[in-house]
């Protein structure tokens, strides 16, 4: 697995590894604890089960400790049902009865029954890679002892744990699958026991990093999520446990302005549960849960000066529930084909690890990776062997000719052979969720041209290329508008980092035009756009890095600036493919 940078101990510089510690296959493997949580889950027993058989780990290592909480079907009796076939294989089978609001409580219980070293807490609804759990545990063998969990991949749309996307380390984790360091959890008191199922993971991870631990991403160790039939409608009562501890950390966890934002959450949180079946009795309950437990949480206070992610509603919480609520995909379904083109050039290794680390993480499954060097020095070889072996998926390397951004993505561009295409500098970075989104909208709607996000730009300071140290100063957001043409048409808004699109509209209207030093990705939304539209997903899923240098960035904003010029000349000439009553509408944009 690759590792991605680490934090030095100053706050803001980071230090890029040059290589990977290797796993060694002569490690024993150890006992491990799986802790299952099953609420309801019956239809879920027989397929959990059935991936766990399957597992390249062997059977007489693993522990089975199933936590039934308070279920009104088949769990349980499907459960003794799996004991009773399953006891002799395993190295140990143990059932548990909870409530299901003590359910940190039967984790708890399920940590004392623990025989191994490592606990994976995973849901019932989960179904693991034949590796996955031989991949993790092998991660953790060779991990240092300051980490304490290690988060799996989920094999659909998803997002994981808030994290820096060229680091493994995330800030908390998925809920469903997460191998756990049980000495680390006997040392910050396990689970927590106030409350439900939802949000204990993300409270048990803010407390293990307050203690100075890490959490990481392994990418290589997968799952999918499997959704039983019956699932209803989204409503405030399946969200509202995750929502609650959203504001309790921030009570804990969060900083000043941060928690002077829970007033204004709590309002938006209480309008929403008014939408329930009984109105003023769930804002009655809302407010009586935050008047008991609150106090707890600001009486218990970070004992770190470590600064925690929380920013508006937890994208994670949201994302988690809308997965219980039954919009997960199902295991199995197909998915279209990406070709993610990587420019490059020689001097820049350190980026180009990193951006390829980050397509390592990414949680859509089907993707191909294009690395095209301006240029042909070979020096990307160095990179490719030890980022490609880690999951990045198939990773492609050509070496073109100097000539500049565009005709180096046009090289990667004949080479794609996915239907969906983004191109990137090798200094961009994607967020584990970014293609994932993006071909949710674009997989619903086939009139979409391409889709796009946020993008976080950052300036960088590169203090040392080998080994890759640089710092990161200030942050803005790019392509942060929804799309309109006339928008388009008037303002250089959208970064090449942010877009996926149609490889049709690449066959149809061309790539880049080779004559462009800058601002090539523009002329190219232009022409996408003439008889097509583009979807916006309003979150960050990506970075792209500006020179820290004042110098340097004028004179790349100079050189941008021309370019935008010649593609403005060329607006004219696009126009008149357009019908009149729309070309007419596109200069009265005003931005």
């Amino acid at each position: 697995m690759v590792s991605g940078p680490l934090k030095s101990p100053h706050p803001d510089i980071i230090v890029s590894p040059s290589s990977t510690a290797p796993v060694e296959a002569s490690h024993e493997l150890p006992l491990v604890t799986i802790s299952v949580t099953c609420r309801n889950g019956g239809l879920s027993v027989f397929s959990f089960f059935e991936s766990l058989l399957h597992q390249s780990y062997p059977a007489r290592k693993i522990q089975v400790c199933a936590l039934n909480l308070n279920s009104t079907d088949d769990t349980h009796a499907r459960l003794i049902e799996m004991k009773t076939l399953l006891e002799g294989s395993l190295g140990g089978f143990e059932i548990f009865q909870a409530p299901d609001n003590q359910s940190g409580r039967a984790q708890n219980q399920a940590l004392r029954a623990a025989a191994g070293d490592f606990v994976l807490a995973a849901s019932v609804e989960t179904c693991l890679a034949k590796n996955a759990l031989e991949s993790v545990v092998r991660s953790a063998l060779t991990s240092s002892a300051n980490i304490a969990a290690w988060e799996f991949k989920q094999v659909s749309p998803s997002a994981a744990g808030a994290m820096l996307p060229s680091e493994m380390e995330t800030s908390w984790a998925n809920a469903y699958c997460l191998l756990y360091r049980r000495s680390t959890l006997a040392v910050v008191g396990g689970f927590g026991t106030a409350g439900g199922a939802d949000g204990l993971e993300m409270e048990l991870a803010y407390r293990l990093r307050d203690s100075g631990y890490r959490l990481v991403y392994c990418p290589s160790a997968t799952f999918c999520r499997v959704v039983g039939k019956g699932v209803g409608a989204p409503s405030w009562r399946a969200a509202a446990p995750s929502l609650f501890y959203d504001i309790f950390m921030r009570l804990r966890y969060g900083s000043l302005l941060q928690r002077l934002s829970i007033p204004v959450s709590a309002m938006a949180f209480l309008r929403w549960s008014a939408r329930g079946s009984r109105g003023k009795t769930s804002r009655r309950g809302v407010i009586a849960r935050l008047m008991r437990n609150g106090p707890r949480f600001v009486l218990s206070r970070k004992k770190s000066s470590r600064v925690f992610p929380i920013c508006g509603w937890n994208l994670d919480i949201f994302s988690s529930m809308i997965q219980r609520l039954g919009q997960a995909r199902v295991l199995g379904s197909r998915h279209a084909l990406v070709s993610i083109v990587v420019r490059t050039k020689k001097g820049r290794a350190g980026f180009l690890r990193e951006c390829l680390c980050s397509l390592a993480n990414q949680t859509y499954p089907n993707i191909e990776v294009i690395v095209v060097e301006d240029g042909q020095t070979g020096f990307a070889h160095d990179v490719l062997p030890r980022t490609a072996s880690d999951g990045a998926g198939r990773v492609h390397y050509i070496q073109n000719p100097c000539g500049g951004p565009s005709e180096t993505g046009n090289a990667g561009l004949e080479r794609a052979r996915g239907d969906f295409i983004a191109v990137l500098d090798d200094d961009n970075l994607l967020f584990p969720s970014h293609v994932a989104r993006l071909m949710e909208l674009l997989e619903e709607d086939r009139t979409l041209a391409g889709a796009y996000s946020k993008c976080c730009q950052v300036e960088t300071e590169i203090l040392s290329h080998d080994p890759f140290v640089y710092s990161e100063g200030r942050r803005k957001h790019l392509a942060h508008r929804s799309y309109s043409k006339p928008l388009l048409w008037a303002d250089d808004f959208i970064p090449v980092t942010s877009m996926i699109f149609r490889r049709s509209c690449y066959e149809q209207y061309g790539g880049f035009d080779v004559k462009l030093k800058a601002a090539e990705a523009w002329d190219l939304w232009l022409r996408y756009s003439l008889d097509a539209r583009f979807a916006y997903v309003k979150r960050a899923t990506s970075i792209c890095r500006a020179s820290a240098d004042a110098l340097g960035r004028r004179k790349w904003q100079e050189a941008l600036e021309e370019n935008r010029r010649l593609v403005r000349d060329k607006q004219e000439s696009y126009k008149a493919r357009l019908p009149v009553t729309e070309s007419l509408e596109l200069p009265s944009a005003v931005i």
